[in-house]
């Protein structure tokens, strides 16, 4: 059976999701025990797919078995021939992946079935059927048709049903334009389709205002971005609680879907606090259904918490991550963004501040859009009466283009693939692709497009006129994908000397998917070795460089084979590295590691987030660790030897390519979530551990290399939980700018500078970051600074140095030989230095050991001042030592 392309007008149609089910149960067990039946027969025709999900909270163990019966009185399991996906019954431990049954079979009634437990807790189960031939009866077409291909060419009237044992027949598609079969009805009978441009879905985005819901005490959601600005105040944060600072609601009737598929659903909110001294507060959002009068339904999920806030101004993105579809209660619900505030330890009331509005884009964005209507948008297609390839994507009912299943496939639920004339090509051919796999997909196509000589940009889906400025016809991907296998087809040369260079565009840059169609002869040009990858609302289009003077109008198609790539995990994975390893092996146990962590890395898909954990045993590794390209939400964790981390040295650097340039690092993390544990850094670069507008987490990490930065972040956030050890940097240890953090939990952070005489700084913050102390920590620093010479700490541009709770057990500043440096904590320019460690803090050998300017302020208890000419120095500036 061969592949080739399925005709789709644009890429939101890529999202692969369940429909609204024809029968349907929720249940929750506490205990082994069976549950009710549900008839079959409960929609109009007897539901014949069934797909069972489940969730356990607090059982250790748990069987769980998909029963059918004649009589609603002897049950049996269903057997291997009849299960499609999963294992029936299936034996649920904490370390299974997979907790879904998909059974074809067509019996009178069908339950689920507990048949043993162990420990306690809860088991909650959804139950969906669905309308469609059983894998019993199914002989490979969809029922009350013959097969015809729906999409493109003049293929002659097409049958379709409207209801069970009702028939018609459909004007053919007489144009030469892909189009979808569509539904003009809207009730389980539907109505005459017809042939029509196909429908598209995209990533539901909605803004946070502070203009009034009609649910009351609400806020409102928009679909386009609120303005102006808004700063809103939540006030009495105080202890250790969670409270909800504010539910924004959707007008009512929107979305409405009557699914979500499965996806991640993100939360991003401008976000600060008052009193950042007394406790923390972090943020999450609970996503809700309620019902139009704004009464909670359920509970779709809650998103990460944010890093702890600080009293200046930051954005958040938290994820939420949901494996299953979620099926709405009704096509008329509304979705709730509950945002909270997790509070621990405050003492001192503290207000946190939300912004809205303006350059605060504040908002939640929804997985690519569900079903309307009864059914979800997918591939062109067929009699109406058939359903999706399996029976955990769709019912056949409402509106929306209908997949085609052919009784002339070799494969049961594939399509016929025809060619212009209607010729039977392939009996084989895919309707869709399966998860994990790539879809060929027409994504433009036009007729008479005129190709004047210049830079024209084609929108990524559909057919609409190409515009010579880029932003007005590029398109928000919905999903991530990995898009290769480019084509471009004319209908008529560019003629001797012209040519039309096309380029795929993602957010304004140029990738390398190309192709060139030129000359007298040539009609189409293909890129099949090239490919790029796609987050979820990365901007597209396609670039076309037309050179020459091209005559005439030709119609123009231009297809991709995008998807989630074949073979990608869709749960947690373990890697390995050795240095006795081969990058020829699979890097999956222990015998068959990889040699190199780049090869490893180059594994790893940001296509499909998932969680991966990267081992690497004792050895030396001549490169670096570099993670970039990757979402914030993934988690990629190096682990080398965290008892003895000299026995894992990566001595290599790498080019860290971040928005203001490239810089080389021995660690280098540009936008992800990196999770370094146990090795030692010796290579040489301007930067150690360089992390831009990514998290990077250290536990256990040595920096020993010649480096000018040792520990670097820009617009990002540095974990640790473990010691970290950081020398022979000639710059400065630590160095955050740009509103970062530095977050230090448990553990020493020891900072070695080059000597008391040089310029280095042990820890240098700018533009408003955050120095946030959890923990106990070392700054034994022997050197300091750049322009501003020999600090032990130097912070300015409204930055702060604070510990966060008690925990915090000694700080140490201290130069070997007194007089040569210049101060030990310097604080200016508005920013702010609180610490209050049980151990106190110890300021040797500085000129002067506090110093604060620029309406400054800086309290420290505990405070130990040794060989300073001067203890401290202010001017516009309080400095309180007790």
């Amino acid at each position: 059976m061969k592949r080739t392309l399925l005709a789709l007008m644009a890429l939101p149609l890529l999202a692969l999701a369940q429909g609204p089910p024809n029968c349907s149960q929720s249940l929750t067990f506490t205990t082994s025990t069976a549950g009710a039946a549900v008839p079959a027969s409960a929609a109009s025709t007897a539901c014949a797919g069934w797909r069972l999900t489940w969730k356990v909270h607090g059982f250790t163990a748990v069987t769980i078995q998909l029963e059918g019966s004649q009589d609603n009185s002897t049950w049996a399991a269903f057997g291997a021939a009849l299960v499609q996906e999963g294992a029936n019954p299936t034996a649920w431990t904490s370390a299974t992946t997979s907790n879904t049954i998909v059974v074809r079979a067509s019996l009178p009634y069908v339950r689920v079935n507990i048949t043993h437990v162990t420990g306690s807790g809860t088991v909650s189960t959804v139950l969906l059927g669905y309308v469609g031939t059983s894998a019993q009866q199914d002989t490979g077409g969809g029922s009350g048709g013959t097969a015809t291909n729906l999409a493109g060419g003049v293929l002659g009237s097409v049958p379709y049903q409207t209801a069970p044992g009702t028939t018609g027949m459909a004007a053919p598609n007489t144009t030469t334009n892909t189009l979808c079969f569509l539904e003009t009805g809207t009730g389980s009978a539907g109505g005459a389709p017809q042939f029509g441009i196909c429908p598209t879905s995209s990533a539901e985005l909605f803004y946070f205002s502070d203009t009034a819901s009609s649910i009351a005490t609400y806020l409102q959601m928009t679909a386009q971005p609120y303005s102006p600005k808004t700063t809103l105040t939540y006030t009495g944060q105080i202890g250790t609680v969670t409270n909800t600072l504010q539910n924004w609601a959707t007008n009512a009737g929107v979305p409405g879907l009557t699914y979500i598929p499965a996806g991640q659903y993100l939360f991003h909110i401008h976000a600060a606090r008052t009193n950042a001294f007394s406790g923390s507060i972090q943020l999450q959002c609970e996503f809700v259904e309620v019902d139009a009068s704004g009464a909670d339904i359920h509970v779709i999920g809650t998103s990460e918490p944010s890093v702890v806030l600080t009293t200046l101004e930051v954005e958040y993105t938290l994820a939420f991550a949901d494996g299953d579809v979620y099926n709405l209660a009704s096509s008329s619900s509304r979705i709730v963004a509950r945002v909270q505030a997790v509070n621990t330890s405050i003492l001192l009331s503290s207000n946190v501040l939300l912004y809205v509005g303006g350059t605060a884009d504040s908002h939640i964005q929804l997985p690519v859009n569900g079903g309307s209507g009864g059914s979800p948008t997918g591939p062109a297609g067929g009699v109406l009466s058939g359903n999706y390839p399996d029976p955990g994507f769709a019912s056949t009912q409402g509106n929306g283009p209908k997949t085609q299943l052919s009784t002339g496939s070799t494969v049961p639920g594939d399509c016929t693939e025809y060619d212009s004339s209607g010729n039977t090509v392939d009996a084989g051919f895919p309707c869709r692709a399966a998860v994990g796999t790539a879809e060929a997909l027409t994504v433009y196509s036009r007729e008479l497009v005129a190709l004047p000589a210049g830079t024209l940009y084609f929108p990524a889906g559909g057919g609409a006129l190409p515009d010579a400025t880029e932003a007005n016809v590029a398109t928000l991907a919905p999903v991530n994908l990995i898009v290769s296998n480019f084509s471009a087809v004319l209908s008529a040369a560019p003629g001797v000397g012209n040519s039309v260079a096309f380029t795929w565009r993602k957010n304004g840059v140029s990738q390398p998917l190309t192709c060139t169609i030129s000359g007298g002869a040539a009609t189409s040009c293909t890129d099949s070795t090239h490919s790029f990858t796609v987050v979820a609302a990365d901007v597209l289009d396609v670039q076309a460089v037309v050179t020459g003077t091209i005559a005439g109008t030709p119609n123009i198609v231009l297809t991709v084979a995008a998807g989630s790539g074949a073979g990608l995990p869709t749960s947690a994975v373990t890697y390995y590295v050795a240095s006795t390893g081969s990058n020829s092996n699979d890097c999956l146990t222990v015998p068959t590691a990889c040699l190199t962590l780049a090869h490893v890395v180059g594994l790893v898909s940001s296509v499909v987030p998932v969680n991966y954990t990267i081992h690497v045993a004792d050895g030396t590794y001549a490169e670096a660790v570099s993670i970039q390209g990757f979402a914030p939400a993934q988690q990629i964790s190096v682990i080398g030897n965290t008892t003895t981390p000299a026995n894992v040295v990566f001595s290599g650097s790498v080019a860290c390519v971040v928005s203001d340039g490239s810089y080389t690092a021995e660690v280098c993390n540009s936008g992800g979530w990196l999770n370094l544990q146990g090795v030692t850094l010796t290579g040489a670069a301007t930067r150690g551990i360089f992390t831009s507008r990514g998290r990077t987490v250290l536990a256990n990490v040595v920096q020993s290399g010649v480096t000018t930065y040792a520990i670097e972040t820009a617009q990002g956030t540095v974990e640790m939980n473990a010691d970290v050890t950081a020398s022979n940097w000639t710059g400065y240890g630590v160095y955050n700018t740009q509103k970062s953090m530095f977050q230090l939990y448990t553990g020493t952070l020891t900072l070695t500078g080059p000597g008391s005489s040089s310029t280095g700084v042990g820890i240098v913050q700018k533009e408003q970051s955050l120095f946030s102390i959890h923990g106990n920590a070392t700054a034994s620093t022997a050197t300091f600074s750049i322009s501003e010479v020999n600090y032990c700490v130097y912070q300015t541009e409204q930055s702060e140095f604070v510990n966060t709770n008690g925990n915090f057990g000694a700080m140490t500043c201290s130069n070997a030989s007194a007089g040569t440096a210049t101060a030990g904590i310097y604080s200016g320019t508005l920013s702010n230095w609180f610490a209050n460690p049980s151990g106190g803090i110890t300021v040797n050998n500085f000129n002067t050991c506090w110093y604060a300017d620029g309406n400054s302020f800086v309290a420290q208890k505990s405070a130990t001042n040794n060989n300073c000419t001067a203890t401290q120095a202010f001017q516009q500036a309080q400095i309180i030592l007790f």
